[in-house]
């Protein structure tokens, strides 16, 4: 995610927002974090992570 995040950040400065790669690398974070959300709340649910 953070990579991710690294990358979208070189795209906008390089292309001035102006390509697709931005859009792509906010996509591929979106969906990093909602597997990370998903994984964290069964995790919690099957009771591997008692908080």
């Amino acid at each position: 995610m953070v990579a991710s995040l690294v990358a979208g950040a070189g795209f906008l400065i390089k292309d001035g927002g102006r390509s697709r790669r931005v859009l792509v690398s906010l996509k591929l974070r979106v969906v990093l974090a909602t597997l990370l959300l998903v994984l964290l709340f069964y995790g919690f649910h099957v009771g591997h992570l008692d908080g």
